[in-house]
């Protein structure tokens, strides 16, 4: 879950920062906002209210569409175990996909898992044939925009899900 609040965060600073250049003199504590598990805010810090309304938003109505597509992208963590599932993959290439997911290097990934850079290559190869691509990108891409796939153009929820 931590690339989860990592994307959270860095969502929220360039949201921030594109809407605020130049101000000065603004509040630099922390911006927290906490949602259940439908997106729903259940709780937020008063800075946090006070940067969703300079974005255009209403904390408590309606979220700008940065952070909500923020939130949503936080919601498929629950649907990419799913995916991953459905390629037949073993744990320790599920482990190798999490870490490319998050753009970990090859020596990044034989690090925290105890590897050599070699057997994370290995089972990067078996990862691309299972998975019927040729690239981290093109993987990443296959899990992350597996649910989005023929529904682009359509209308986009505020929770981060195309209609119909």
């Amino acid at each position: 879950m931590h690339w989860i609040e990592a994307t959270m965060a860095l969502g929220l600073r360039r949201g921030l920062v594109a809407a605020n250049v130049g101000q000065t003199g603004r509040d630099t504590s922390a911006a927290v906002v906490i949602f259940d598990g439908t997106n729903e805010v259940i709780s937020a810090s008063a800075t946090a209210q006070e940067r969703i309304a300079e974005l255009g938003g209403d904390l408590w109505g309606m979220l700008p569409s940065s952070i909500t597509t923020v939130v949503s992208a936080a919601g498929a963590a629950k649907v990419i175990p799913l995916i991953v599932e459905a390629y037949g993959l073993t744990d320790r290439e599920r482990d190798v996909v999490q870490h490319v997911l998050l753009g970990d290097s090859t020596n990044q990934i034989a690090a925290a898992l105890h590897l050599s850079p070699y057997t994370v290559q290995d089972h990067l190869k078996v990862i691309f044939e299972k998975v019927g691509v040729s690239s981290r990108r093109e993987l990443s891409s296959r899990i992350f925009f597996s649910q989005y796939a023929g529904r682009l153009g359509r209308t986009l929820h505020t929770d981060g899900w195309f209609n119909g």
